[in-house]
């Protein structure tokens, strides 16, 4: 079952930049955003009971959970702190405290946050805030809440993402301008973004800085970023481009902060320290979206490491005494090594306790997500009605409080003990991104240990939507990539031309070409597992236009040969109208398994009239390797069966 959701998200993505992220209206390919996982794997360390099922949860552990509990009146913004207070003792001195939530559409966690802010600031002394959003962008909503230059709501929108064009935001946005306006003399509070997934505006400062210090140097600029800007609103097309083409692209990259760096002392000279910092971080900012971009649906375990860089900068810039709030999914804040390390594990290495992350969880309720189709195609923006969390989950165990909402502080917390030793669980916890299931709602939970998690946890026993403002089908980006007429470098002749990586552990996995295992021709195409203890998946892919099997019976073969391939491996072919997933046959039921010698393996489907694109391509799950050649597309006749 976990074979065929994957695989069947690795077709969506295919033609996605982001897992769980929103789409541009009227797409069938997934637009950027703050990008949370997919569904989690159904195996889970301890039986997980059907949603709702009562499960008996012992009287020691509901009693210390209310003994232990910081029970919190409310979660709207504007009142009394203090029911807060008893958080000082937890967060002490640390330098950043970074809020999480267990979806991007829940108006409590994002009121919560805002009152989180308002006392981290007040009475703490913090004095940055930093969203999970583009840089750049996020520096034009800093201007408002400095000087009060700007439509808070225009510069909110113009993040691009639904999950933060809401009132609850703009309502934050509007008290961090109203503070600042009458602070007394205190440190002014400062508006900043630590993500990279659009990187346009970052590739338009730099050109803009050189124009200004530099005018010679300005046409060297642009010919240096020519290579990225068609890619440089999204991944998909950019991790679709050959091998020669990326390599050229970074190389370019790396020459324009080269050529920063090399003036360093003349362009500061020219504008500022300060100026030339932003230049340079934004030019960098452009690096780390090429890297991210590279891997088909985005490099995630990247662009965490990368948030956690940017993160640290915006401390420094800020000064050694500044303290920053950060606003990011569980998946981000939460100290995760299991995945390639979470942005908030790559702060804990670099911070240690002077980190203190909270994530915030929810029993029952609603929330805004787009929906997402079984096989991973987004649709329509919805208000989801979540089902009740089985009974292995956190959120089960902390609903036995019987409290409405509250705060458990997870540091210190000692085994050996019926009341503690399910806190280590470990257990199921809810993790919804961007986009929802409402038939699958198991598989939005991770298993995770809590205290090891988070240092703190935030309850909610009932939740609602967030108020959006703005249009809801996702963001409002250019148009999705078009795709080529026809399908190209069947033969893999020419390198990884048309053909891209999608993995869910991408550093666990390389596709290349091979010139000495071939079925026929100059090289044949390959993925191999990089580790003994790969666990999860890979795929190298292709896109087409329909145009040319509208209204026909498509079938497509290769030759597909194996090497110790553990868990499985196949060919698959996906049909797509510009809203939908039409038709998938992945090979999940009929596996090819351990060392198999050159043998053809086709998927026929019916290409509708309303059909808009073809993925087709090749797969491996865990560990091996496998070589596919002599891809073939061709209609046939209807006498020909379809694949079951």
């Amino acid at each position: 079952m976990r074979t065929q959701r994957v695989l069947a998200l690795a077709l969506l993505c295919s033609v996605a930049l982001a897992a769980c992220v929103p789409t541009a209206p009227g797409a069938n390919t997934a637009v950027p955003n703050q990008v949370e996982p997919g569904p989690a794997p159904e195996s889970s360390p301890t039986p997980n009971k059907p949603a709702g099922q009562e499960s008996q949860i012992a009287p020691e552990i509901s009693d210390w959970l209310r003994r232990n509990a910081i029970p919190l009146t409310t979660a709207e913004p504007g009142g009394s702190l203090d029911d807060l207070m008893p958080l000082k003792s937890i967060i002490g001195d640390a330098r950043i405290v970074a809020l999480g939530e267990a979806t991007h559409g829940t108006r409590e966690f994002f009121q919560m946050k805002h009152r989180l802010l308002q006392f981290l600031v007040q009475e703490l002394g913090f004095t940055v805030f930093a969203l999970e959003a583009n840089g750049p962008e996020a520096d034009l909503l800093n201007e408002y809440v400095q000087t009060g230059k700007g439509d808070p709501a225009q510069l909110l929108a113009g993040l691009y993402y639904w999950t933060w064009d809401t009132q609850e935001v703009l309502d934050m946005i509007r008290w961090m301008r109203a503070y600042n306006e009458s602070r007394d003399g205190a440190p002014a509070l400062s508006f900043r973004g630590f993500d990279m997934q659009v990187p346009r505006m970052a590739v338009e400062n730099v050109a803009k800085y050189v124009l200004k210090v530099d005018p010679a140097a300005s046409e060297q600029v642009e010919a240096l970023f020519s290579c990225f800007r068609p890619y440089q609103n999204g991944p998909q097309p950019y991790a679709e481009a050959s091998q020669a083409v990326r390599t050229q692209c970074r190389q370019d990259l790396q020459g324009v902060v080269d050529l920063l760096l090399q003036r360093q002392t003349v362009y500061e000279g020219r504008s500022s320290p300060v100026e030339f910092a932003q230049a340079l971080h934004s030019a960098r900012m452009v690096q780390q979206a090429e890297v991210v971009f590279s891997v088909a649906n985005g490099d995630h375990p990247a662009r965490d490491r990368f948030m956690a860089e940017n993160v640290s900068w915006l401390l420094d810039q800020a000064g050694p005494n500044a303290k920053m709030v950060l606003w990011a999914h569980d998946a981000h804040v939460g100290v995760d090594f299991s995945a390639g390390d979470s942005m908030g594990a790559w702060l804990r290495k670099q911070y240690g306790d002077a980190m203190v992350n909270f994530g915030l969880t929810f029993y029952r309720g609603s929330f805004n997500a787009l929906a997402l189709s079984p096989s991973g195609q987004f649709g329509d923006m919805a208000v989801h009605q979540a089902a009740p969390p089985p009974g292995n989950s956190y959120e089960y165990y902390l609903h036995s409080a019987g409290l409405a909402r509250f705060a458990l502080n997870l540091r210190g917390i000692r085994r050996g003990t019926p009341a503690t030793d399910w806190l280590f669980g470990p257990h199921l916890l809810r993790y919804v991104g961007a986009g929802y299931t409402d038939a699958n709602p198991e598989a939005f939970f991770r298993a995770v240990v809590l205290p090891e998690m988070f240092d703190v946890i935030v309850f909610f026993e009932d939740t609602s939507p967030s108020h959006l403002l703005g249009p809801q089908s996702g963001l409002s980006m250019p148009s999705p990539p078009t795709y080529p007429s026809q399908p190209g470098n069947l033969g893999f002749e020419d390198s990884t031309l048309f053909w891209a990586l999608f993995s869910d552990r991408s550093q666990d996995y390389t596709m290349g070409t091979d010139g000495s295992i071939l079925h026929g021709g100059a090289a044949s195409g390959t993925i191999r597992s990089t580790t003994e203890q790969a666990a999860g998946f890979a795929a190298l892919l292709q896109t087409c236009a329909a145009d040319r099997y509208r209204g026909q019976r498509l079938r497509m073969s290769a030759f597909v040969k194996t090497v110790s391939v553990s868990k499985g491996a196949g060919v698959l072919l996906r049909v797509d109208s510009a809203s939908n997933v039409l038709a998938i046959r992945n090979m999940q039921d009929r596996p090819i398994q351990g060392t198999t010698d050159w043998t053809r393996y086709d998927i026929v489907l019916d290409v509708p009239n309303d059909s808009s694109d073809i993925v087709f391509g090749a797969w491996i799950q865990e560990t091996g390797q496998v070589w596919f050649d002599d891809f073939q597309l061709e209609a046939v006749g209807t006498d020909v069966p379809l694949t079951p």
